[in-house]
């Protein structure tokens, strides 16, 4: 039978291939969508020939359809319709039986048993009625673009619900839904399919994304729904959601940028929250396609005192002996943090607070770089440290520390491989000093952008002039130094020694650091060469903000400067780290 338009469901698999029967059944989905009723049931071939002699134009027409179909000349549009070359697949609403059939009209072929339960679905009305007390959002959304968005809020679909006197599976009846829904717009009908089957962007897999974007390339992004969709990677142990923002690149490379591993550092969290908003409103897609996560440890960071009426943030997970600090709680460097069975690895003990299982918070994060597939990733913290303010490169090959310490020695067998293959030590070198180009840009662009907005301001004296430009000297000291700060005198990047650019992107450690554990730098930084989640070293920066000061925590005559100094970080990682392949403003190019 044809089905509103949509399908064609039939009762046996062998069906779908009986090319009289689908042509009948294809010209049908034409009728119906041209406005014209047919019932909906489950027929035999036999009683669908019988039908059609009973049923006046509409069947001859079908009829007419068969023969040209069959020998004679077909039209354009039927040849489109019903003789397209794709070959698609259907699924069974009883088993997991998968069918082809040569008509490309025919959305997906819809097996129903011959069991007689099966049949009693009939026109759909009963179903349609119990899903819309299920997802009311979605079912009273006024037009696609709010379907979608509502969808993203109840995705993934999954488990069963009871209707027309049978149990009947969730995800499949919302696919048939959905198509009475989206069609005939076919793109948006197949990204409700996904949103059902996967859950919003932040979930899919990189694969998926990338045929998203290939799919709605030169659309208006407002036809898909709010952008930054939002998924949950995972709740709490106190019930509170995790967040992950998705914002379509314009390239097929992708990004991921994490807030809030350690719950002390607000201000770090304030700049992922100023990123989401600012991509939100901006007029052209970034480069990179990002996934924003602005506080991964979300007990942490959303802490209260009620007793004292101010918020409480915690910096480590635990407390006494289980105390576990966040960034030091991952399995050995090129080490997969699940086996092929899916078993979560323990992580590696150092001589800090390294916990005795992965937080799950880190095995959701892990999850999601396995999943999403970036090249590149930025951390953003918070420091008070006095010279440790700026971006930070985690090196490919490692070195040792800015005061000489070698690097552990779980790390020699890693070099000795590098050192004895001059070819990936080039190549390794070469990725690791455009990293350091990166940090240093971005760097340069925070302490430009907020000596500019200085300077042109129409208010301020001279005397806060200076004292506002000496604030802003702190915050990237480390990455711009002193000598850097006179643009008639910077240096160009290509010009900078390498220990020069070791010395502005190597945050101030010492040997006790790297044999604490391993951090999210250095796990990321190193390559993972085989099993389930194997991938190459990814570029990994840490972003270290000035000061811990959130805008609504500073003093009332300096949220407006704070405020300034978050979006001048916030700046910098979307139009730099985000904005091109190079790090380059305005460069687009791969």
């Amino acid at each position: 039978r044809a089905e509103r338009g949509q399908r064609i469901a039939v009762a046996k698999p062998e069906l779908a291939q009986d090319a009289r029967l689908m042509a009948h059944e294809a010209a049908h989905l034409l009728q119906q969508r041209g406005g014209a009723t047919l019932r909906v049931e489950t027929a035999s071939a036999g009683e669908l020939e019988a039908r059609s002699r009973a049923r006046g134009d509409l069947e001859a027409e079908a009829e007419a359809v068969v023969s040209a179909f069959l020998g004679g000349p077909v039209s354009q549009e039927l040849r489109l319709s019903a003789t397209g070359e794709e070959v698609l697949y259907g699924e069974s609403v009883e088993s997991s039986e998968s069918v082809k059939s040569p008509f490309s009209e025919c959305k997906e072929i819809l097996l129903l048993s011959e069991q007689p339960s099966a049949a009693t679905v009939g026109s759909f009305e009963d179903v349609w009625e119990a899903l819309s007390a299920i997802y009311p959002e979605v079912f009273a959304a006024s037009d696609s673009t709010a379907k979608l968005d509502a969808l993203r809020a109840v995705s993934p679909i999954s488990g069963g619900f009871e209707a027309a006197g049978q149990s009947l599976s969730l995800p499949k009846m919302m696919r048939l839904a959905i198509a009475q829904m989206f069609l005939p717009e076919e793109e948006l009908l197949w990204l409700a399919e996904q949103l059902v089957d996967y859950g919003p962007e932040p979930l899919w897999p990189a694969e998926l994304l990338e045929q998203r974007r290939l799919k709605f390339e030169g659309q208006a992004p407002s036809k898909l729904g709010e952008s930054g969709h939002v998924g949950t990677l995972m709740t709490s142990s106190q019930g509170l959601a995790v967040r992950a923002y998705y914002f379509e690149g314009s390239s097929s490379e992708r990004a991921l940028v994490l807030g809030g591993v350690h719950g002390t550092e607000q201000a770090g969290i304030q700049v992922c929250e100023r990123l989401i908003e600012d991509l939100k409103q901006a007029p052209q897609k970034p480069y990179y396609s990002a996934i924003v996560v602005p506080m991964l440890f979300v007990d942490h960071g959303c802490k209260e005192q009620p007793s004292k009426g101010e918020p409480q943030y915690e910096r480590e997970y635990g407390s006494g002996d289980s105390l576990v600090e966040p960034n030091r709680n991952l399995c050995q460097e090129g080490v997969g943090h699940r086996d092929e069975e899916g078993n979560v690895a323990l992580p590696y003990q150092g001589i800090g607070k390294n916990g005795e299982e992965i937080l799950p918070e880190n095995v959701a994060l892990l999850d999601l770089i396995s999943r999403f597939k970036p090249s590149r990733v930025i951390s953003v913290h918070t420091t008070a440290g006095a010279g440790s303010n700026g971006f930070f490169v985690d090196k490919r090959i490692p070195a040792a520390d800015e005061k000489g310490n070698a690097q552990p020695a779980r790390d020699h067998d890693y070099l000795d491989r590098i050192n004895a293959n001059p070819e990936l030590k080039a190549a390794l070198a070469e990725q690791d000093r455009a990293d350091q180009e990166l940090a240093v840009r971005m760097g340069r662009a925070v302490y430009d952008q907020r000596t500019q907005e200085i300077d042109q301001h129409p208010k301020l004296n001279e005397e806060q002039k200076r004292q506002q430009r000496k604030h802003t000297d702190a915050l990237v000291s480390k990455t711009v130094p002193k000598a850097d700060r006179d643009l008639g005198k910077r240096v160009d990047l290509d010009q900078l020694s390498e220990a020069e650019l070791d010395k502005r992107t190597h945050f101030h450690t010492d040997g006790v650091m790297a044999e604490a554990g391993v951090s999210h730098g250095r796990y990321l930084s190193r390559p993972i060469e085989s099993g389930p989640h194997a991938r190459p070293a990814l570029t990994i920066i840490t972003c270290e903000v000035a000061h811990q000061e959130t805008i609504q925590r500073s003093a009332s005559g300096a949220q407006k400067r704070r405020e300034s100094e978050v979006k001048a970080y916030a700046d910098a990682i979307r139009t730099i780290f985000l904005g091109s392949s190079s790090g380059k403003q305005g460069d687009t190019t791969q």
